[in-house]
Formats: structure tokens, sequence, C-alpha cells
């Protein structure tokens, strides 16, 4: 199953002390946040209350349990961690089915288990277990990320935990699972895909901008495809010899397709409403039937240009590709409408339009990152000290040490202490990525660019979640946020990490 070269030097001389002291800064300055969070001066407590009725008390206990783990994982033999990847990958979702069977729904997602007043939640394990299981999946040197056949099992190893999380309501935690593209970039995933992916992330974003007038986001789409579409072929023509260029019946054909594309839209009736503000907008009913017709004319559409492409003119593939994009915009599109007018639930949609129109709800669900902006931009250059936040004491922001941690930061310590958690954070990951590229053995590195990737994923989507530039959607910060389930999950994440790279010398091979 595996191999290994042996040392005679003594495992630990090669301990990343760099990585630790980063892990034990980022753990002591979010344990003080917690802390500075709940604070409240009218309030007294024993030992025992502390440690078992506040947060900042609970966190001791976790921060302890966690680095009893680290210390357990760095006597545990390196060669587990390759060997026993597909049983823990399969243990975690076995964990994600029974959490939907047995668990315990809270805040409007069915994913902790509860024991005895003590909640886990097993997607944060199901994250290590993917990063895990994917390392093992890589780590075969047969195997790489430019080949279809083995991106579309790297699929589907990632697609079974975010569909499990998903039905458990936690769309944040499904949405990690995502980042591990970043993994498959540097294991050869071709460039093009990358740039779909971003494309496509851009046309969500425009689409929930214009969520309540898709209809006339289709229209630009789609016009602006068939300007593109036109541009090419004409180009493409005329550059040509004279030899090389169909015949102008072909081409009088294709063109009038393009065209005969570009008018689609209008052939199609619309059945309108007026908005509150006098607006008139589609109905959704007439919307979704609208892109049943869309799809079936493209579908035709694109049959008679496939069949151009592949007889009569074999030089217009690439066009026909260009089609099949704008199609598969199109699906985009109405697939982001069906999911968030029939898959969210109403609250989650709610922050979507908060996200698109910050001004909405400031007394709902915009509160939250209204008053968390409010609190960081009161801060200042230097904050207003250690326990003298007054958002914070107030309670205007809920959540403030476990989601919305850093606007306490932002409060209490100002531009200074917001920055310096920045800093803190980009230093550990160019120190992962340093890590990750001396691995000697392929599971190592590939492991080590899935805990970066999650990591990145946690930070920059939790920091932009309290100053407005993502919408709420439950995403931890970490090593700082209050909670034993992150906390133990990201300990784990990186300190396997951490003992493979005692052993960074060592070819781990998989079989």
């Amino acid at each position: 199953m595996y191999g290994s070269s042996s040392s005679s030097r003594s495992p630990f001389s090669q301990l990343d002390w760099m990585t630790i002291l980063l892990f034990l800064g980022l753990l002591t300055w979010g344990w003080i946040s917690i802390y500075a969070a709940i604070y409240d001066a009218e309030k007294t407590y024993t030992v025992n209350q502390f440690l078992f009725k506040t947060n900042a008390g609970k966190q001791i206990i976790w921060i302890g349990l966690a680095t009893m783990l680290a210390l357990v994982l760095m006597l545990l033999d390196v060669r587990l961690f390759a060997s026993f990847s597909p049983f823990f990958y399969i243990g975690t979702m076995a964990l994600l089915v029974g959490v939907l069977l047995f668990g315990r729904e809270v805040a409007g997602s069915k994913s902790w288990f509860d024991f005895g007043g003590i909640r886990f939640q097993p997607a944060e394990l199901a994250k290590v277990g993917t990063a895990l299981m994917i390392a093992f999946f890589l780590g075969n040197k047969r195997v790489s990320a430019d080949k279809w056949k083995y991106i579309g099992i790297l699929m589907v190893i990632i697609g079974i935990p975010a569909v499990l999380t998903i039905l458990q309501g936690d769309t944040g935690s499904a949405m990690v699972f995502a980042s591990f593209f970043i993994v498959f970039y540097r294991e050869g995933l071709p460039s093009f895909i990358m740039v779909i992916g971003l494309s496509a992330i851009i046309l969500l974003v425009a689409t929930l901008v214009m969520l309540s007038d898709l209809w006339g986001l289709m229209q630009r789409i789609i016009v602006i495809g068939g300007i593109i579409l036109l541009t090419i072929q004409l180009i493409d023509f005329f550059r040509r010899r004279a030899e090389d260029r169909p015949k102008w019946f072909v081409f009088v054909i294709e063109i009038s397709l393009n065209i005969i594309l570009l008018t689609i839209p209008w052939w199609i009736p619309v059945q309108e409403y007026q908005s509150e503000e006098g607006v008139a907008l589609v109905k959704s009913e007439s919307f979704k039937q609208n892109l049943m017709w869309l799809g079936a004319i493209f579908g035709i559409w694109l049959f008679i240009k496939g069949i151009f492409a592949l007889t009569i003119d074999k030089k217009y593939k690439p066009i026909w590709l260009v089609g099949f994009i704008i199609m598969a915009t199109v699906a985009i599109v109405g697939g982001l409408d069906f999911f968030v007018k029939d898959v969210l639930k109403g609250y989650q949609r709610k922050r979507l339009e908060v996200l698109v129109d910050p001004t909405q709800g400031k007394q709902d669900f915009g509160w939250q990152v209204y008053n968390s902006k409010s609190a960081i931009s009161s801060g200042g250059l230097t904050g207003k000290g250690f326990l003298e936040g007054t958002h914070t004491k107030l309670n205007y922001v809920p959540d403030q040490s476990t989601d919305f941690i850093y606007c306490t930061i932002g409060e209490e310590q100002g531009w200074v202490g917001s920055f310096g958690v920045l800093i803190l954070f980009v230093l550990l990951f160019f120190r992962l990525i340093h890590v990750a590229e001396r691995q000697k053995s392929k599971f190592s590195r590939v492991y080590a660019y899935g805990v970066v990737s999650i990591l990145f994923y946690h930070f920059i989507v939790n920091i932009g979640m309290t100053i407005g530039l993502f919408p709420v959607i439950g995403i931890p910060l970490p090593f700082f946020s209050y909670g034993g389930s992150s906390l133990w999950g990201f300990t784990l994440l990186l300190f396997i990490l951490v003992k493979l790279d005692m052993h960074r010398k060592t070819e781990v091979k998989i079989d």
C-alpha cells in the first residue's frame, strides 16, 4: 500500500516550528477576541461558572483538547494517514448521512449531533476526510488532474460531501468543497476549466444582482453571445483564403442562424406584473416556461450548427463550441433561479437579497452586516481599546464570538489589529505553500494544498461576510471563532500536515 525510506535523524528535528508558532499566535489572539466579545463588567463568575457557562471559558477547554489532539497526531505512524484515507473519507460520509437522519436542527440547519448538551458538526471532519481522499487519489503517480476520467472521479469525491451538506441546509459548509479546485489546478487541471469556473462565478453574481429581472439578463446574454458569434464568423470567413472559404449559401445559412439566435428572446411571449415600484417584471412561472422554450430552440440551433461543423465546414467547430457555452450560460441562469426560489429557505433568500442591496432589512437579516461594518469602521486606526467596544457590549452584532468575531477585533483594535490578523493569516498561507512545495511525497504535497484551500476559503469568506462582500452563510474564522467542532477540525487538518512534513523526505507510495 505504501513504502517509506528511513532516516537516522529524529523526526522531531524536522518539526516546522514556524507553522506551530503561527498556529499558537492565531489561537491566542482568537481566545482574547472571544473573551472581549463576551466580557460583561457587571457579571462575576466562579472558576467553574467561567469554564462551563461562558464561551471564553469553554473555548479554553476546546483549546486544551485540541492541543492533546495535536500531540496524539505527532505520535502516530505517518504511513497511517495514507493507508487509512479511504476509510476515513467513507466514515465521514457516513456521519454526514447519519446527521441527516438523527441530527439536531440548529439555526435552520440539520447538521449537528447533540450528545448530552455537547454539539458536534460532522461537516468539519468531512473537510479533513475529503482532503485526505483527494491526496490519496492524486497521490498515485499514474493519476493527474489533466485527464477527464480523473477529473470526473475528483468531482465525485468532492460532490458527495457537498450534496450531503446542502441537504442538511448548510450551504456555507457545502461551498467549502469547491475550494479544492485550487488543489486540482496545482496538480494539472487545464486552465480553461478554471477560466470557465471564474466566468460562471461572475455570471452567478450578475444573476443575483438581476434576480428580479432574469429575463432581461437572459436577453442581454443572448444578444452579447450572438454578436460575439457573428463577429467571430465574419472575421473567420474573410481572413481565409478564397479556396478555403465555405460556399456562399453555407455562409449565408450560418449567418442567418446567428441572427435568429439574436432574436430568440423576443419571439417568446412573457407574462408580466407590476412591482410595488411600478416596474414591469416577468412572472416566475412564465420565466420557467420560457426557459424550456429557450432550451428547445437552442437545442435545435446547436444541432444544426453541429451538423455544419462536423460535415460541411469542419473549421466551424470552435463557433459551435461558443454556441454551446451560451446555452450552458442560459442553463446556469435558469438553474440559479430555481435554486434561489425553490431550494433555498426564506432566511437564506433574504441573506442573498441583503448582499445585493445592503440597505435592505437593517432591522432584519441585514442588520448583522450593517452593524458589523459599523463596529469595524468605528474602531478607527488603533481601536477603542481592549474590552471597550460599545457595539460589542451592547450586543448590536449577534454571533460576535463565532462567525462575526472579526468585527470585535476591528472595533477594539482598529485598523492596526484588523490588518495584523490579515498579515498573520497571509504568513500562514505562504508558509503552508512553502511546506507543500518541499514535500518529496506527492500525497503530502496534495494534502498540503488541500489544507491551504480550506483555510483560505474560510478566511476570505468569513472576513468578506463581516464587511458585506459575501452573504451571511455561517462560516467560522479559523482558530478565532468560538466552537469545539471547528477548532478540532482545523487542528486535525493542520497537524496532519505538520506530521507529514516531519517526514518530508519520505516517499509515500500509493498503490
